[in-house]
């Protein structure tokens, strides 16, 4: 008898969890899959540290990283040497690295309150 309480309570604790993690997916659903499959970019965040300012999110189509907020000062620097180019100036969330032979605009996008998402476009003049 006394094995079929604890069933029923490990039971009622399972199920209590999984309705708890259900209603914060059901009310976050919007913010949590804003940029589509949140996977490539969990995994960006999980590698954010101390040494690593910036992370590259895996995309086909597009240039993406992930810093955290207010800590991109170490991704503008990269920018900068790995495209040789120089900041030149900042257009509402769009920041514009200018040389002679391109230009690179760097659209940023808030991602969680805590994070953002770098997308990098280049053209070249």
């Amino acid at each position: 008898m006394k094995r079929s309480k604890n069933h029923n309570i490990i039971n009622s604790i399972i199920i209590s969890i999984i309705i708890i993690i259900m209603l914060i997916l059901v009310t976050n659903w919007p913010v949590i899959f804003q940029k589509g499959n949140p996977l490539p970019y969990f995994k960006a965040i999980l590698q954010l540290n101390a040494n690593k300012t910036y992370v590259q999110v895996q995309d086909d189509d597009s240039i993406i990283f992930v810093t955290k907020r207010y800590n991109y000062d170490e991704f503008h620097k990269y920018v900068e040497g790995y495209y040789g180019v120089s900041f030149n100036e900042q257009m509402g969330s769009g920041y514009i690295f200018r040389s002679h032979k391109k230009v690179i605009v760097v659209t940023s996008e808030i991602y969680w309150k805590y994070y953002v998402i770098w997308t990098i476009s280049i053209k070249e003049n």
